[in-house]
């Protein structure tokens, strides 16, 4: 007994032995793995890359975005206050806003957004990059010697009653086409206004062999209306832009846009040396004549005379779309008018209107317009990026489709008022006048606040028996 009892008791000691010395071996390898972990993060603290294509985007009443792009991957932060020498000066501790990814990240993008400001205060700033801070030097680089940048925030906007508002009662920019709004009430159930729908473009960053490119800025704007929006893409290349975030160019307010009309201009930019632009039309908010916004592919490109930077996935893009070429701003514009039949008012309403364009040779187009009343006509403008001759269709929410005839497109301004008459009485856009449209007018005639105002066809702000006499003149009438 004694014999097998010294034997468990050397048999214990041998495997606590063992244990120990397991665990000390792993201690080991842990120790030495440690900092091969954090090497790259080390060596891109105490690396510096100079900020390149600096933007200051995304302004409100309490915050802003600054973003840039580097020749490295390093990390990145914003350094910010309200008095510039205090900014400016190395000795003095600011407050720091490190970049949205985390404060160890690395990349060549870099995006850091600072928030909790003072409203219609200004800020100054420099730039964090690396081991070294940067200021705006006088030949619009970045450098270690120069100035610290500003951003003058505006006020809070007042609330107006009769400005549309966010389906959450908060405020937001929105689309100026018809049908676009509807009530908003509070939790007591109050109506306070019209609430926008918030108009989405979303898409994703791809390389020229439709590689993702990860973790571009995108960077969007309406030219010289609105202020600069951006947004980092995520890690598969995918971005997502609320437009009800617009502010006017000059931040004095929230913005109007007119889908159909203004044009987006789109911009990704993966590096110094890669980007991407287009110019879009803003996308309608209703949906009766469009289905779900389409995403927006931004390839992008080398430039010129610029060291290329590979960064890509194995993965493809797993979005479809055919990608969409890069579009320069209009070559003409076309000022259309048309007469409105049967006017005995003035309160038309605002109308969507699909607008077909033929060219000889080249396949139809169709671009997505809002005719403005203006006196006895509808207007609208339409852009063009090639001259030529051109025939046109037209088929306006509550009227048939019609020909319009032709014209000479010519660079710059062309003004086009075709002598027909618009057949009223298509309510439900399908190109027929019949029972179906009946049944829709009779549902609003005689209502104080109709749903819609689209068969006010003689524009006195009612929908009355006037109105049923135009659609029966037109019953059973098809568009062209």
């Amino acid at each position: 007994m004694k014999f097998l009892s010294k034997i468990n008791f050397y048999g214990k000691r041998f495997f606590l032995v063992l244990s120990l010395l397991i665990m000390i071996g792993s201690l080991a390898i842990a120790l030495q793995t440690l900092p091969q972990k954090t090497q790259l993060s080390q060596k891109a603290q105490t690396l510096s890359s100079p900020p390149q294509k600096v933007r200051i985007s995304n302004i409100t009443p309490n915050s802003f975005t600054v973003s840039w792009v580097t020749s490295h991957k390093v990390s990145g932060a914003v350094i910010y206050g309200e008095n510039k020498e205090n900014v400016e000066n190395k000795s003095t501790v600011s407050p720091k806003q490190v970049d949205e990814r985390g404060e160890n990240a690395i990349s060549y993008t870099h995006s850091v957004t600072i928030g909790n400001l003072n409203p219609g205060s200004k800020y100054y700033f420099k730039i964090l990059s690396g081991n070294k801070t940067y200021l705006s030097a006088l030949n619009g680089n970045w450098a270690e010697i120069g100035i610290a940048e500003s951003v003058i925030l505006p006020y809070e906007f007042s609330f107006s009653p009769d400005s549309p508002i966010s389906s959450s009662n908060t405020p937001g920019s929105f689309s100026g086409e018809s049908l676009a709004f509807a009530p908003c009430s509070n939790p007591e159930g109050q109506v306070l206004s019209s609430c926008f729908r918030p108009n989405l473009i979303y898409g994703q960053v791809i390389n020229e062999d439709s590689s993702i490119f990860p973790e571009a800025l995108v960077y969007v704007e309406v030219p010289e209306k609105s202020n600069l929006l951006s947004v980092l893409a995520s890690e598969d290349g995918r971005w997502a832009l609320s437009l009800a975030n617009f502010l006017k160019s000059d931040l004095s307010g929230r913005l109007s846009y007119l889908p159909g009309i203004d044009l987006l201009r789109i911009r990704a930019v993966g590096s110094p040396s890669r980007e991407a632009i287009l110019y879009e039309p803003i996308p309608f908010v209703t949906k009766l004549f469009q289905d779900q916004p389409k995403p927006i592919l931004l390839t992008l490109l080398s430039l010129p005379d610029q060291p290329t930077i590979t960064e890509t996935t194995t993965s493809t893009a797993s979005i479809t779309p055919t990608p969409r070429p890069t579009s320069p701003p209009p070559l003409a514009k076309l000022n259309l008018s048309i007469s409105i039949p049967g006017k005995n008012g003035e309160k038309c309403p605002t109308r969507n209107a699909n607008f077909f364009i033929n060219e000889e040779g080249s396949s139809p187009i169709t671009q997505k317009i809002r005719l403005i009343p203006k006196n006895d006509q509808y207007t609208a403008t339409i852009a063009f990026q090639k001259i030529g001759d051109y025939s046109f269709a037209l088929h306006a929410e509550g009227y048939l489709k019609q020909n319009l005839g032709s014209t000479t497109i010519e660079k710059g301004d062309n003004s086009f008022n075709p002598k027909v008459t618009l057949l009223a009485g298509d309510l439900d856009n399908n190109n027929v006048v019949n029972a179906l449209d009946l049944s829709l007018l009779l549902k609003e005639i005689n209502q104080k606040t109709p749903r819609s105002f689209m068969g006010d066809f003689d524009c006195n702000g009612l929908i009355n028996d006037k109105d049923l006499a135009i659609l029966t003149a037109n019953y059973r009438k098809k568009g062209n």
